[in-house]
């Protein structure tokens, strides 16, 4: 027994589901009974005493309760209109309460349509079904829960069809005959008053049945051209007739075997795979397809047999393909024949024009110094163009040469080029003073150029006032032109008229292409009434050749005039605004067309609802300018009874339709125009919106103190009225008082929805902020979904910052190391200068340096030593004494003669703070080599003795040198002297010379600033 009622309480519910709409969007004709409910499956199992029923109304973006009246009642579990009224229109919720707690069982959007008055049907509450003929069909009335003693009547063009009363409409064998829009009208009884419920469907019924046909393969066994490397995809499509098989397979077959399957990952794919099988419907034909996909084509598939296999019903089809080598085409004869001739061609080309520039030079110089109109004589204070000199006193034989300078050549440069020439017999007068004529006659060059000056100046006057609205043009042109195109027009509907000659072969009826001021447009209303030009405005608005309305007025009737820049001097266009009564239409609804993507609609030409008592000829369509016509590339679209029938509907159907057709009245042939704006549109989705980014909860890294961006990318399916919303709250709460600098981007996909992008900023990250949640709320009338963005500390990269300081030390180090070693002795010459004491103060020394170099004997004439003596006794006090300040002991020169050579030599190296000792052969092989021993023994007995050794010729050790004097030449400084380099003040030699001498304050010390330091270092670094 427990069994039985749990059935039948589930046959009751079942029942309840089915009539209860669960799309959000609903649509209902205003004065009709209609009611919204909520599926009680859809409930929590709530306690009925402790929870109630609550029904609310968006007013003003705030939830209002719902109060019942005699026209709006609410049930159990529905909201009853009786009837529905325009202001029903609106979002409703249902929600269950217990006082404390409010839950959101169901959200709906109601769309109350105005009720056509002059027909039983409005054509936006309609759905449109096709058919073919032979087959059986029925028609449904409405779904509505109406009592079964209701009386349901059928409708057929709005008019009784054949007394049916019945629910269901049943057609055995459907012919064309039964085309047309049905309407089932259930009248219902409540509290003694009749209201009726309507449901409307077109039938369409096409003459091809479809035929008997066989399980195929679109197309045949095939051979297919490539290249090794290539990448080729096989496609098999198998034609399955006009339904869908269930047991239908399709597959590949490799010489007998089954490729592997494609996994869509690029990376991971094998060199052959095969992709999924899909399932297409076309129209109401079906088929199969599926890829195969070879990523290199190698060799090898040269020699295999790609089969493709269908199989369905027991039967099987099969196609195989193959592939070949492609052959190399040779270039076609014509363009293999206009290469050559060009280039050959060109190269004459090429040296005809030089000839022509050197044959003309003068005639091209000439003709682009007129174009450029520079004058040369402006400002330079000059009186004539130019002097004329010929021979005065000897006259010639034939005078040729003076009739030529007094004559001809004035003639020419003055009459006709307007130049001033100077002749001496004529222009200056005895005594030096100059004839100055002025010329009464202008030149003609001059008057042309006064023309055309004043031409310039028409054409800019021109340009200033134009654009200029005027109030009154006289067209003398158009005055006696007749009307060409008489046009009628609906008031305050989409209106387009173009500016082009009569032409029945037209396929469009405006063209984009033309600027705006290329066209022009005037109009007056009545004849009698001044032309006025029409400017660049709303409405109309100029576009292209065209002129629209949008919408066209009452007042907008009269007769048109428009121009088009060298090709229409004149067109006269008549066009008639009226109204929808004064054109006698009946059904004439909004040309506003909403239609389901995906499934069999008409258009119908709003203009044909109009004149009646006219007979109609054929209905020329054209969308988006160009005209329809019903071609093989789009078998989906047909023309029939001045319709336009679309099986399926595509997005790219939308746009603004336009029919015309002829009518004609009182002997004027009128073109009636009307326009439709189809907007084509999917079924509501029936998710809610999906988190593209967050995915549930995210924890990003954050800075503090530093600016943050929380991106929220999110996906919403199609609706027709959408609420979308989406926003970021802290913590699940939306506090009103925290301002978030949130900004929302939306990117269409077309029927697909929208993707939204919403972006909150965050000035600089706080210590609130890394202890909050953020949640990205979204919401559609589906429903809502949330994603959640945690902040965590950033952790600083210690390491990183370690690797880059130790690298960058390092590099400055070797950097550091690089330079000194370049530059040791400038740092070293800087320091002693700067900061290291005098070292000569108070030591009781005379000189800083003696001097030592090979004497030059009176037999001796060698030039080389002639040089050593120059630079002992020229050069190098020159750079010592002069420059840095030192005072040498030169012996020739500082040492009275009359002692003892050797005692003088030692006295003065005793006397001497260094010892330079200019080495070369005659040095070393000489008597000098004394005075180096000398030194020798002196730097042992006094330490502040140091000697220098200047190599200045290479020269052999001597066996005979004393041991002291080798031991001393291998240990002891000797810095080379290089007579080609050397000789210069900034060289390294003296460099050195200066930092073997001994440590005091020079003339060259300067200024002892730190800003002084570091001239002098850049100083001697350079040099």
């Amino acid at each position: 027994m427990t069994m039985i009622i749990f059935f039948f309480l589930f046959i009751i519910e079942s029942a309840t589901e089915k009539l209860c709409p669960l799309r959000a969007s609903i649509d209902v004709l205003e004065g009709e009974y209609f009611f919204l409910c909520y599926l009680e499956s859809r409930q929590e199992h709530f306690q009925e005493e402790a929870y109630t029923v609550k029904w609310y109304k968006e007013n003003a973006g705030k939830q209002q309760l719902v109060k019942e009246t005699h026209g709006i009642v609410s049930q159990r579990n529905s909201l009853e209109f009786w009837p529905a009224e325009l202001s029903d229109s609106g979002n409703y919720s249902v929600t269950h309460s217990n006082g404390k707690q409010n839950f959101t069982i169901q959200k709906w959007t109601l769309n109350v349509l105005e009720r056509n008055k002059s027909s039983c049907f409005n054509k936006n509450h309609l759905t449109t079904e096709i058919k073919n003929a032979g087959t059986g069909h029925s028609l449904k009335c409405s779904d509505l829960s109406v009592n079964e003693n209701d009386s349901i009547t059928w409708y057929k063009d709005c008019k009784n069809y054949d007394n049916e009363t019945e629910r269901e409409l049943d057609f055995k064998t459907l012919t064309v005959q039964h085309s047309g829009i049905y309407t089932c009208k259930i009248l219902i009884s409540h509290e003694g008053k009749i209201y009726h419920s309507t449901n409307t469907i077109k039938l369409v019924v096409e003459e091809d049945a479809p035929e008997a046909v066989t399980l195929e393969i679109v197309g045949h066994d095939e051979e297919i051209e490539t290249e090794i490397g290539k990448e080729e995809i096989l496609n098999c499509t198998g034609f399955l007739g006009y339904y869908m098989r269930e047991d239908a397979s399709l597959y590949w077959l490799i010489n007998q075997t089954f490729p592997e399957k494609c996994s869509g990952i690029p990376e991971n794919e094998p060199s052959i795979c095969e992709e999924e099988f899909k399932k297409l419907q076309l129209g109401n034909k079906f088929y199969v397809t599926r890829l195969l996909q070879i990523k290199k084509v190698t060799d090898e598939d040269m020699h295999h047999n790609f089969t493709c296999m269908l199989q369905a019903d027991e039967r099987t089809r099969t196609k195989i393909v193959k592939l070949k080598k492609g052959n190399t085409r040779d270039l076609p004869v014509h363009i293999f024949t206009t290469g050559m001739v060009l280039a050959v061609l060109f190269p004459c080309v090429a040296v005809a024009v030089m000839l022509v520039c050197v044959m003309f030079r003068v005639d091209l110089v000439l003709f682009y110094r007129n174009i450029c109109r520079r004058d040369d004589t402006v400002g330079d204070g000059k009186e004539y163009d130019a002097f004329v000199s010929y021979l005065k006193d000897c006259v010639s034989p034939t005078g040729e040469e003076r009739e030529f300078a007094l004559k001809i050549l004035p003639m020419i440069l003055e009459e006709n080029f307007g130049y001033k020439l100077c002749i001496f017999e004529r222009d200056v007068s005895p005594g030096g003073e100059s004839k100055m004529m002025l010329k009464e006659n202008v030149s003609e060059y001059q008057l042309k150029l006064i023309k055309k000056v004043m031409l310039t100046l028409c054409w800019i006057l021109a340009l200033f006032v134009r654009g200029a609205e005027v109030t009154e043009i006289n067209l003398p042109g158009c005055s006696h032109v007749e009307p060409q195109i008489w046009y009628r027009a609906i008031s305050d509907e989409e209106f387009v008229l173009q500016c082009a000659l009569p032409d029945k072969d037209a396929t469009h009826i405006y063209n984009n292409s033309f600027l705006k001021h290329d066209v022009k447009w005037f109009w007056h209303q009545k004849d009698r009434q001044p032309l006025k030009a029409i400017t660049e405005s709303s409405n109309p608005a100029l576009q292209g050749d065209a002129l629209w309305f949008k919408p066209v007025r009452d007042s907008a009737s009269g007769v048109y005039i428009c121009m088009i820049w060298e090709k229409i001097p004149c067109l006269k266009i008549v066009l008639e605004v009226q109204t929808k009564k004064a054109a006698k239409c009946s059904g004439y609804d909004t040309n506003t067309l909403y239609l389901l993507a995906g499934n069999g609609n008409s258009i119908t030409c709003p203009g044909t609802k109009c004149y009646n008592h006219i007979k109609k000829p054929d209905v020329k369509w054209y969308k988006d300018g160009h005209q329809i016509k019903h071609g093989k590339s789009r078998q989906s679209l047909k023309l029939r009874h001045n319709e336009i029938y679309l099986n399926p509907t595509y997005d790219k159907d939308a746009g603004i339709y336009v029919c015309d057709y002829t009518l004609y009245d009182n002997t004027i042939k009128w073109t009636m125009r009307t326009a439709v704006t189809v907007k084509v549109i999917a079924k509501n989705t029936i998710h809610p919106p999906n988190f593209l980014y967050p995915n549930g909860v995210v924890i990003l890294e954050a800075e503090l103190g530093k600016p943050l961006e929380l991106e929220c990318r999110v996906q919403f399916g199609f609706e027709r009225v959408s609420p979308m919303r989406v926003t970021w709250k802290r913590n699940n709460k939306e506090n009103i008082n925290e301002k978030l600098n949130q900004k929302t981007s939306v990117h269409s996909k077309g029927l697909k929805g929208h993707i939204l992008l919403h972006v909150a900023k965050l000035k600089e990250v706080t210590e609130r902020d890394l202890r909050s949640n953020f949640t990205c709320f979204a919401e559609n009338l589906v429903g809502n979904a949330t994603a959640v963005i945690q902040l965590k500390r950033k952790q600083r990269v210690y390491l990183l910052y370690i690797l880059c300081s130790a690298t960058s030390t390092l590099f400055a180090l070797l950097l550091c190391t690089a330079f000194i070693y370049q530059h040791w002795i400038e740092i070293v010459l800087m320091y002693r200068s700067y900061l290291v004491h005098n070292e000569t103060t108070g030591d009781g020394k005379e000189f800083d340096a003696f001097v030592s170099y090979a004497k030059l004997d009176s037999s001796e004439s060698d030039s080389t030593l002639i040089s050593e003596e120059k630079f002992a006794l020229e050069l190098l006090p020159d750079m010592l004494e002069n420059k840095y300040g030192y005072k040498l002991c030169i012996l020739e020169r500082d040492i009275l003669p009359g002692g003892a050579y050797t005692d003088e030599v030692v006295t003065a190296i005793k006397q001497s703070r260094r010892a330079i000792i200019i080495l070369s052969p005659a040095y070393v092989s000489g008597p000098s080599i004394f005075e180096l021993q000398a030194a020798v023994n002196c730097a042992l007995e006094d330490k502040k003795i140091k000697l220098v050794l200047i190599k200045f010729q290479a020269f052999q050790e001597p066996e005979t040198l004393p041991a002291v004097v080798k031991k001393a030449l291998r240990i002891l400084p000797v810095v080379t002297w290089k007579s080609s380099i050397s000789a210069a003040p900034n060289k390294k030699f003296w460099k050195y010379m200066h930092y073997y001498m001994p440590v005091k304050t020079t003339k060259m010390l300067g200024n002892c600033s730190l800003k002084g330091f570091f001239q002098r270092l850049f100083s001697l670094v350079y040099r």
